[in-house]
């Protein structure tokens, strides 16, 4: 049975802001952790379901109101469903305000907030990103999608889109390692990356590992890429290093050996879909 009402919105929101900043979006930390079986400390981030489960777990711990983790695909969101409302965190969707989406009003089940990165325009003003979410009462489905500022393009484009169904749960967190494996070496898995809100600051860096060519980048706040021998590229790497606790050597290891655990069992042969290096 549901709560009548969902958990307190403050502190939803400020476990969603602790994540954004302190739990990194990295798809490279669970081939160390299920490849390699080596534990990595929480600083490093993970992936987008252990973003989800890290808010989920702690707002259910503060609260006592229970995580649901819902699923489409490859990615996972945490919701909170209560008679009246639901309340929703997507960290990898770096939505800035948490959405509380109302049950029994259609017009107040829709709402699209602020998120990361917050790039500008050409003439200096903010363009930050966008997360719009939508609850459907009568199927039950979340629709969220993101769309981030193009600076080449001069307008907003769609980054991602889900429909998460109430009834397409993940039985228990953390997933068993044999649903995990296949995921690791899912073909739309075409490059490692670390995705951080630099400390001290609005701006995100990112540092990323193409998995068909092993050429190291790095993305700065604009999305302009950087390349490896560069001095950006060191900058973004030492911020995002400086994000994560570690030294900015440890962040590239990280992402080298992971892509060696991933060709230790990836099939044979895989294709890849290309990997966009170019500047967003």
């Amino acid at each position: 049975m549901s709560p009548a009402t969902g958990p307190d919105l403050q502190v939803v929101q400020d476990v969603l802001t602790e994540t954004l900043r302190e739990f990194p979006y990295n798809s490279a930390v669970q081939f160390h952790q299920f490849i390699g079986l080596t534990e990595q400390g929480p600083e490093w981030g993970g992936a987008c379901p252990w973003q989800a489960a890290h808010a989920g777990d702690r707002i259910a711990e503060l609260t006592g109101h229970e995580a649901r983790y819902v699923v489409d695909g490859r990615h996972v969101a945490a919701l909170f469903v209560s008679d009246e409302d639901v309340t929703v965190v997507d960290p990898y969707l770096m939505h800035r305000t948490a959405f509380r989406l109302d049950r029994r009003d259609p017009s107040r089940a829709r709402q699209s907030v602020d998120a990361f990165p917050l790039r500008r325009r050409a003439d200096g003003t903010p363009a930050p990103g966008r997360t719009r979410a939508e609850w459907d009462e009568q199927t039950q489905t979340l629709h969220i999608e993101y769309t981030r500022f193009s600076p080449t393009r001069g307008h907003n484009v769609m980054s991602r889109a889900f429909a998460l169904r109430l009834d397409s749960q993940l039985p228990g967190f953390p997933p068993e390692r044999e649903l995990i494996l296949p995921l690791l070496t899912h073909p739309e898995q075409n490059n490692l990356s670390i995705r951080a809100v630099l400390a001290d600051s609005d701006e995100m860096g990112e540092v990323a590992l193409p998995l068909a060519d092993r050429r190291l980048i790095a993305r700065d706040n604009q999305g302009a890429v950087h390349h490896e021998g560069s001095t950006e590229f060191d900058r973004i790497v030492e911020r995002v290093a400086a994000a994560v606790d570690h030294k900015p050597t440890e962040v590239v290891e990280h992402l080298l050996e992971a892509a060696e655990l991933y060709d230790s069992v990836a099939p044979p042969g895989q294709e890849l879909p290309a990997y966009h290096a170019g500047d967003e």
